[in-house]
C-alpha cells in the first residue's frame, strides 16, 4: 500500500468512526421516542407480514389478558375526554366504585361532579385488545385539570389495560404506548395527548397521527382513525377536515355539555369497530 493509500484509508476510517458516534449519541438523545416508534412498527410489520401494504388478521392478548382478532395495520383510537370517557349525572355511574367518581376542582361545562363514562374501561381495553393506538384530543385545560382527569388515571387504575401497554412487557419490548403521567407526553406537535382549549379536534388527530408514524395528509393513514366525541361540532370539523375518519358521536342528554351525559356506551365501541 502507497503511503497517499494508507493516508486516504486512515481518513475514511476516522470518517466512520464519527459518524457512528453521531449516530449513537443521536439513538440515546431519542431513545424514548425510538423504542416507541420501533414497538409500533413491529405490531404493523405482523399486521403486513413485512410487505407494507397487505393488512391481515392476527390474534392479540390485551392488558386483561383476553385474546381478541385485530384487522391490521392498527387502527388509531382517538377519544376526547369529558362526557366521552367520563360522564355527568348518569344514573348508571353516580356512586358506583367502579366509576371512580370524584368532585373536581377543575370546570368541566360549570359542573364539578365527575365519573368515568359508562364503557370507558371497555372502550380502552378494546382498543388495546385489537392492537390500535391511543390517543387523547380533549379541550379541556392539561394544567388545570392534572390532578382530576390525568392522575387519577393511574392512582385509582382506571384503566389497567392501557397502563400496564405504558410498560416495558415481560419480555422486554417496548411500551406500546407513551407514559399517561409523565406531562412531556402532553400538548406537543407531535404527541399521543393533548389537553387544550386552543387546539381544535382536527389538529390533535393530526398530532396523535405524527406521534404514531402516521402522516395526517394521507387518506389511507386517515381511514386508520377513530374518533369518539360527544359533541356535535367536533364530529362536523373532524367529518370536514379530515372525511375518512371514522367520527363517532357519543351521545349525552340534551346536546349540551352543561347537561351531562353517560359519556361512551357499548353502542359506540361497536360503532367505531363496526366494518
Amino acid at each position: 500500500m502507497s503511503r497517499v493509500d494508507a493516508t486516504q484509508s486512515s481518513n475514511n476510517s476516522s470518517r466512520i468512526l464519527i459518524a457512528l458516534l453521531g449516530f449513537v449519541a443521536l439513538g440515546e438523545a431519542c431513545g424514548a421516542r425510538t423504542d416507541l416508534l420501533l414497538s409500533n412498527e413491529g405490531i404493523a410489520s405482523q399486521a403486513t407480514g413485512g410487505s407494507g401494504g397487505n393488512s391481515a388478521i392476527t390474534t392479540s392478548t390485551g392488558g386483561d389478558g383476553t385474546t381478541g382478532t385485530s384487522t391490521l395495520p392498527p387502527k388509531v383510537c382517538v377519544f376526547d375526554y369529558d362526557l366521552t370517557l367520563s360522564s355527568h349525572l348518569c344514573p348508571d355511574t353516580t356512586g358506583k366504585p367502579e366509576a371512580h367518581c370524584r368532585v373536581t376542582t377543575c370546570d368541566t361545562y360549570g359542573w364539578f361532579d365527575q365519573c368515568l363514562a359508562t364503557a370507558a374501561r371497555e372502550a380502552i381495553a378494546t382498543c388495546v385488545r385489537e392492537n390500535a393506538f391511543i390517543g387523547i384530543a380533549s379541550k379541556a385545560s392539561a394544567d388545570a385539570c392534572w390532578n382530576d382527569k390525568v392522575t387519577p388515571i393511574i392512582t385509582e387504575d382506571q384503566f389497567p389495560e392501557w397502563i400496564s401497554a405504558t410498560k416495558p412487557s415481560a419480555d422486554g419490548r417496548p411500551p406500546r404506548y407513551p407514559r399517561i403521567d409523565d406531562r412531556a407526553n402532553w400538548n406537543c406537535n407531535d404527541c399521543a395527548y393533548t389537553m387544550d382549549g386552543a387546539v381544535s379536534k382536527p389538529d390533535g388527530i393530526r398530532r396523535i397521527m405524527r406521534h404514531y408514524g402516521l402522516d395526517p395528509r394521507s387518506p389511507s393513514d386517515r381511514a386508520r382513525v377513530i374518533f369518539w366525541d360527544d359533541t356535535t361540532s367536533n364530529i362536523t370539523d373532524v367529518n370536514r377536515q379530515m372525511p375518512e375518519v371514522r367520527a363517532v358521536k357519543v351521545p349525552s342528554f340534551t346536546g349540551n355539555g352543561v347537561d351531562g351525559g353517560c359519556g361512551m356506551t357499548k353502542a359506540e365501541i361497536e360503532q367505531g369497530f363496526a366494518p
